[in-house]
C-alpha cells in the first residue's frame, strides 16, 4: 500500500514538472515573440541610385480621336431606345449602335398618308368643279357674244326706222356690249380664281408630300449605323441631377449625345496638376502611368498644359486650383487593357538627381528641434545617428551626409511600441496630390542585393512593386 502511495505521488510530481516546462516554454514564446514583434522592426539597405524627384496626380484615360454619336438631325420628336450595342464593343464601319422605338412615327406616317389620300380626292373632286365651271362659263360668253352681234345686225337695218325707235336699237346694242365685256371680265376672274384654289390644293398636297418624307427620314434614322470602327462607350447625361449612362428604354431627344467611339490607337491620360506643382510639369517630361483597376503600368509624356486655371473640390472638401494636363500614354495600339474612362494614376518625372544616397521616408525621424536623425542597426542594438537630408519624393528621401551605402536603417523607431508610431518625417509628404500617409510593411524587409538583383533582371526603366511606407517604389538602372 505505501509503494503504491509512493509511486502516485512520484507520478504527481512528474505532471506537476513536465507543466512548469511547458508553462515557461510558452510564457517565453510568448514574451520573446511580443517583444520581437514590437522592438524588432524592418531594415533597409541604405543604397545610392538616381533619385527621382515626381509629381503624382489622378487622371482618366481618353482616346485623342473619337466620333461622338448623337440622335440625328431629323429626329423631331423624342424617341425611346429599344437596342443598343453593349458597351466595351468594338465595331465596324456600318454595324448597328442604337435603334430607337418607331411606334408613334408609325402611326403619325399612317395619319399622314391617309390625310394625302384625301387631299387627293379634294383636288381631283376641285378639277371636275372647275372644268364644269368652265365650260359654263364659256357657253354664257358664247351666248352673249350671240346678243351682242343680234343687237348690232338690228342696229344696222335701222337706216329707215323712226328717230326714236333708232336710238332705242343703238342703246340696247350698247348695252350688249357692256354686258359682253362684264362677262369676260367675270369669266376671266373665275378663272383666274378657280386656278389660285387649284394651285392651294397642290401646294398643301406637295406639303403633306414632304411631311410624309419627313417621317420616313425620321422612321430611316431611328437606327444609327456605325461611321468608323472603334470601342463603343456610352455618355452620361444629367438626370435629377446626377449624372448617368443611357441606357435601353431612355427617352432621348434631337442633338443628345448617346455614345462616342473612340480610336483606341492612341490613348491620353486627362489630368489635373496643383499650382502649387505646375511650375514643375513641362513639355515632354516622363510620366509613369497606373491604372486603378489591375495597376497595370505604362509609359509616357506630358504632351500639353492648360494655359488656364480652374477650381475643383478636394478630398478634403476644400477648394482647390489646378490646371488641365494631358499625358500621352506610348504603345497603346492593340492593347484591350486600355478603355477610355478607366482611373488612372500619373507619376511625372520632374527632376532626376544621379547617384545620391536615398532612404525610405519612414526611416527619417526629427526631434524637437527640427534635427534630422536615422537609426542605424548595429548588431542586436540601433544607434540613434544624425544625418543631413536633401531632396524627397512621395517614397524616398535623400541623404547628403551621415551614412554610408550598405548600412542597415530602420523603417520605424525601434524604441516605440507599433502603436506609438507616427511622428516620422514620412508622413509629411511633398506633393499636394499625394495620398493619405503610406503605411508601414507588414513583414519582409529592404536588402540591398536583392535591389540590385531586380534591376539588373529589369533592365532599363523598371517599376518595383515595394510594401514599405509610401507604396510603389520605381528605381531606374
Amino acid at each position: 500500500m505505501n509503494n503504491k502511495l509512493k509511486n502516485m505521488g512520484g507520478s504527481r510530481q512528474k505532471y506537476y514538472l513536465l507543466g512548469a516546462i511547458v508553462f515557461i516554454v510558452v510564457a517565453g514564446i510568448f514574451y520573446f515573440g511580443i517583444e520581437s514583434a514590437t522592438y524588432e522592426p524592418e531594415t533597409f539597405a541604405v543604397m545610392e541610385d538616381e533619385f527621382i524627384i515626381d509629381v503624382y496626380v489622378p487622371g482618366e484615360l481618353k482616346a485623342r480621336q473619337s466620333v461622338k454619336i448623337s440622335v440625328p438631325m431629323e429626329i423631331r420628336t423624342s424617341l425611346r431606345i429599344v437596342e443598343m450595342v453593349p458597351e466595351g464593343w468594338e465595331v465596324e464601319e456600318g454595324d448597328m449602335l442604337i435603334r430607337f422605338d418607331t411606334a408613334d412615327l408609325e402611326n403619325q406616317l399612317l395619319d399622314a398618308e391617309e390625310e394625302l389620300v384625301t387631299l387627293l380626292q379634294s383636288l381631283e373632286e376641285s378639277k371636275v368643279q372647275q372644268q364644269s365651271d368652265s365650260i359654263q362659263r364659256d357657253a354664257q360668253m358664247e351666248i352673249q357674244e350671240l346678243t351682242f352681234q343680234q343687237s348690232e345686225l338690228r342696229f344696222s337695218r335701222a337706216e329707215f326706222e323712226p328717230e326714236n325707235s333708232k336710238r332705242q336699237m343703238e342703246i340696247d346694242m350698247e348695252k350688249s356690249k357692256l354686258q359682253l365685256e362684264q362677262q369676260r371680265l367675270d369669266h376671266e376672274r373665275a378663272k383666274k380664281t378657280a386656278k389660285e384654289r387649284l394651285q392651294r390644293e397642290l401646294d398643301r398636297i406637295q406639303r403633306q408630300k414632304n411631311e410624309i418624307e419627313e417621317i420616313y427620314q425620321q422612321i430611316e434614322g431611328s437606327v444609327i449605323y456605325a461611321p468608323s470602327p472603334g470601342l463603343v462607350v456610352y455618355k452620361e447625361n444629367l438626370r435629377s441631377g446626377e449624372s448617368v449612362k443611357v441606357k435601353v428604354g431612355d427617352e432621348v431627344y434631337r442633338r443628345q449625345e448617346l455614345m462616342e467611339l473612340p480610336d483606341l490607337s492612341e490613348i491620353l491620360v486627362s489630368t489635373a496638376v496643383n499650382e502649387v506643382d505646375i511650375s514643375k510639369v513641362k513639355r515632354k517630361q516622363e510620366v509613369i502611368v497606373t491604372l486603378d483597376a489591375d495597376e497595370n503600368v505604362y509609359y509616357g509624356t506630358v504632351t500639353d498644359i492648360g494655359r488656364l486655371a480652374r477650381r475643383e473640390s478636394s478630398s478634403l472638401g476644400n477648394s482647390i486650383k489646378v490646371i488641365d494636363t494631358e499625358v500621352t500614354i506610348e504603345n497603346t495600339e492593340g492593347d484591350e487593357s486600355l478603355i477610355p474612362g478607366m482611373s488612372a494614376t500619373c507619376r511625372i518625372i520632374t527632376e532626376k538627381i544621379p547617384d545620391v544616397m536615398q532612404v525610405p521616408l519612414t526611416s527619417v525621424f526629427a526631434d524637437e528641434n527640427g534635427n534630422e536623425f536615422v537609426y542605424v542597426k548595429n548588431g542586436r542594438s540601433y544607434d540613434r545617428t544624425p544625418v543631413t537630408v536633401g531632396a524627397k519624393n512621395r517614397d524616398y528621401i535623400v541623404i547628403e551626409a551621415g551614412l554610408e551605402v550598405g548600412q542597415l536603417v530602420t523603417l520605424r523607431d525601434p524604441y516605440k511600441p507599433l502603436e506609438g508610431i507616427g511622428t516620422e518625417i514620412g508622413e509629411r509628404p511633398t506633393s499636394t496630390a499625394a495620398a493619405a500617409p503610406p503605411q508601414a510593411p507588414a513583414s519582409g524587409g529592404f536588402d540591398m542585393q536583392n535591389i540590385q538583383r531586380m534591376i539588373r533582371e529589369g533592365g532599363g526603366v523598371e517599376a518595383m512593386r515595394g510594401r514599405g511606407r509610401g507604396g510603389d517604389v520605381i528605381i531606374h538602372d
